[in-house]
Parts: structure tokens; sequence; C-alpha cells
């Protein structure tokens, strides 16, 4: 779970790159707390749409948002994270997220 200091600095950055880059980044992170268990496609899409984002910031909260909308369906982005993100954190993470989910088959 993100706290409060990470999200005082998302909202920093957003307010200097932009409000609604910072508005659609924690609807996104809500979204994903608030997805149902069973698959959505307007939660895949939504969630899925930040990662085309530059925003370093926006991507590490997508990963938050996966977490929680556990769909099998983010395998393949977390792959494409794990590859070609250049973060190498993100990078990292998002394999760790995917081997998890493979391991549980």
């Amino acid at each position: 779970m993100l706290g409060k200091g990470y999200v005082a600095r998302l909202n920093q950055g957003a307010a200097a790159e932009g409000v609604v880059l910072g508005q659609r980044v924690m609807s996104v992170y809500l979204l994903g707390i608030a997805g149902s268990a069973a698959y959505d496609e307007r939660v895949f899409t939504r969630i899925s749409a930040v990662l085309e984002s530059g925003d370093e910031k926006a991507r590490g909260v997508v990963l938050h948002a996966i977490e929680y909308a556990d769909y099998p369906e983010f395998v393949p982005i977390l792959t494409r994270i794990a590859q070609q993100d250049p973060d190498e954190g993100i990078r990292a993470r998002a394999a760790a997220m995917r081997d998890v989910r493979g391991r549980r088959g």
C-alpha cells in the first residue's frame, strides 16, 4: 500500500508536471484498489493506458494498481515493463510481480 509520503511526493510531482496527470494517476490507483476481483475490461484498459505515460511516478503507481487488480491479463504487460522500462527499479518490481503470478499459475 502507498504510504502518505509517497502520495504526497506524487502530488507534488503532479503539481509540477500538470494536475491532469496527477489526477489521472490517482484515479487509476483508486480504480485498482476498488476494482472487482473478477476481470473487468474497463479497469484493465484504464490501468494499462497510464503505462503509456512517460512519467516514472505514474508507471510506479500503475504497478500498485496492478497489485490490487490482480488480473492474469496483466502478465504480458508486466513482462513488457520488466524488459523495457527505462527505470531499473520499475523493471525489477514488474519482474517480481510477474514471477509471483506465474507461480500461482
